[in-house]
């Protein structure tokens, strides 16, 4: 089937292939699916096991995909207010048992309001957008950022002296200001 690409870590062709739908009620919230390189390979004993494989594993995808919607804002991606407090408070009790240091950082988009008046709403969503991307993707991989109000969010950096975090900032800061805001 030419839908099917070959992956570059496949080692054989694919020439059977049995993939079952994992359904929430009406909503497919993904594919449970098997390959094999030997054609016809697969058994109405296989689909059925792998229907029953996709029945137990739904409700728990489902429910994935609800916890992680419930917290991250819709419009940026970060995690919303109340995901981030929830990771404030864990890193706070972590630093009380173990006495590690750690940073909060808050930080504003400047002008949005000025944006948003000369430039219309879906400009300003757009630049909130890309802002919490690019500023995302300079974060380590521990640090925790979240958006806490319209042009405000905020970054946990765990195990981070002041010093430190000071010169994160600055690094973060500079690649922003790096980044081309007119292709928005």
């Amino acid at each position: 089937d030419p839908r099917f690409v070959a992956r570059s870590d496949q080692k054989e062709p694919l020439r059977a292939f049995l993939g079952i739908p994992m359904m929430a009620g009406q909503q497919c919230v993904g594919v449970l699916s098997s390959s094999h390189s030997i054609e016809g390979y697969f058994t109405q004993e296989h689909e059925d096991l792998l229907t029953l494989l996709a029945g137990i594993c739904a409700p728990h995808v489902e429910i994935a995909r609800l916890s992680r919607l419930s917290q991250v804002d819709p419009l940026t991606g970060a995690l919303n207010r109340r995901a981030l407090l929830n990771q404030l408070g864990n890193e706070l009790a972590r630093s009380y048992r173990t006495g590690h240091t750690f940073t909060l950082a808050i930080v504003s988009v400047d002008h949005l309001e000025q944006i948003l008046d000369s430039h219309g709403q879906e400009t300003a969503r757009a630049i909130l957008r890309q802002f919490a991307l690019e500023f995302s993707r300079l974060l380590r991989t521990l640090d925790v950022f979240g958006r806490t109000a319209a042009n405000e969010f905020a970054i946990v950096m765990p195990t981070t002296w002041l010093d430190q975090s000071r010169k994160a900032i600055v690094r973060i800061r500079s690649g922003l200001e790096q980044y081309i805001w007119d292709d928005i």
